[in-house]
């Protein structure tokens, strides 16, 4: 791996930020987590005792409701029962919340994300 040059950058993960910005960054992700999590335990909770199956649509649908803003558009796809199909939702911030989550909640199993279960409404 090469070096950094000596400069203002910051790294996380792939990218690079100037080091004023790394704090807001650092400090938005711990405020996604604080909210998120009590989200994934619920969930967690859901799938443990109600046998729900979470698939990526699902997992956007109950964020969109738990999100409750009208600035966004998940908002807006929960309250109109609009599916949202991303497969890729365990990218990012999300996918490192699942993970993390996995070391949280592990009895009797931990949150599950079944990524290809959604594919069967895109057939419809």
């Amino acid at each position: 791996m090469s070096e950094l040059p000596a400069s203002d950058a910051h790294p996380c993960s792939s990218l690079l930020f100037a080091r004023d910005r790394f704090s807001l960054l650092c400090s938005n992700y711990v405020k996604f987590e604080e909210w998120i999590m009590p989200i994934l335990d619920e969930m967690h909770k859901e799938q443990t005792e109600g046998g729900i199956s979470w698939t990526p649509s699902k997992m956007i649908h109950r964020l969109g409701k738990e999100i409750n803003h009208p600035d966004s558009i998940y908002y807006w796809a929960w309250k109109n029962d609009i599916p949202v199909f991303s497969p890729p939702l365990t990218d990012g911030s999300i996918g490192d919340m699942l993970y993390f989550h996995t070391y949280k909640k592990q009895e009797p199993h931990p949150l599950r994300c079944d990524i290809i279960g959604g594919f069967a409404l895109c057939r419809l």
